[in-house]
């Protein structure tokens, strides 16, 4: 909607929808949860601002990006997924080409490479942050992709606003849908993308769960029976108050633990049950 759009880090680098953004652009996202859907006109984005951590993101640290984007059409010739430039140049951007994926970074360095769009895609990005080499890495459902590449002079992206779903002019608009859009200020692996893309995509895939052998257990009387005259027995010690066992019929049970709980009885409390323990024998 064209309200608050809220960061759920603890970095509050909250946004602010679009005039065409309205609350019925709250739609079902691919991890169960809301995406947002952008419509292809001019005022359908999310503007976060200005912030120092987002400025020449990933300079010398490295970064990544990525996020599930799910496509109607392709509009324009360089829909922007994540700009924070003067439009599509003089900074970074995450973008969509016919067939292809791209980053350009603060540095002006960039890779463009191809990948097909059907259904719900897990989109990445990884650099280095080096100035002077490509060093970029990008994927598509944890699968790393092949394309061209290329550098480029050092840039100032500070001065711009950073923006999500289309680039600072509006004249570069996704017509689709984004889910849980994720930067890191650091390079991640393949291998810790793939783990992502199978906790999110299929978790079943990523971990499984076995569930535990129970069996019924029944309490039967132990064959010695049961003293009956408990309590008229004075000051005696060691004697056999219950006897009792358990039993399945498939299998052994061993006993760890007895709860004896005091009832109906007089001028007798709980604290004065001392020295209880629990025998076993092989009958």
């Amino acid at each position: 909607p064209s309200g608050t759009v809220i960061d759920s880090t603890v970095n509050n680098l909250n946004g602010t929808g679009g005039s065409n953004m309205v609350t019925a652009d709250r739609v079902s996202g691919k991890l169960g949860g809301m995406a947002y859907n952008f419509d292809n006109s001019a005022n359908s984005y999310v503007n976060i601002g200005s912030d120092p951590l987002l400025d020449n993101f990933g300079s010398s640290t490295g970064m990544t990006m990525c996020t599930w984007y799910e496509e109607d059409t392709k509009p324009v010739t360089y829909p922007i997924l994540v700009d924070k430039s003067t439009n599509g140049g003089n900074g970074m951007n995450f973008y969509l080409a016919s067939g292809s994926l791209g980053l350009y970074s603060a540095y002006g360095d960039w890779a463009q490479h191809g990948y097909t769009q059907e259904g719900w895609k897990y989109l990445c990005t990884s650099w280095d942050g080096v100035d002077g080499t490509s060093g970029m890495t990008l994927y598509a459902d944890s699968t790393e992709l092949s394309g061209s590449s290329g550098t480029g002079g050092t840039l100032d992206d500070s001065t711009y606003d950073m923006w999500f779903g289309n680039g600072a002019l509006g004249s570069n608009p996704i017509d689709g849908r984004m889910d849980e859009l994720r930067l890191a200020n650091v390079e991640r692996s393949a291998a810790w993308i793939k783990a992502e893309f199978y906790n999110q995509a299929t978790t079943t895939d990523f971990y499984s769960t076995s569930t535990p052998a129970v069996s019924t257990l029944t309490l039967s009387n132990h064959p010695q029976g049961q003293t009956s005259n408990v309590f008229n027995l004075g000051d005696e010690t060691d004697i056999e108050l219950f006897a009792f066992r358990l039993a399945t019929a498939t299998e052994s049970a061993l006993v760890t633990n007895v709860a004896l709980t005091l009832t109906g009885a007089q001028n007798v409390t709980d604290a004065e049950l001392l020295n209880v323990d629990l025998y076993t024998d092989v009958n």
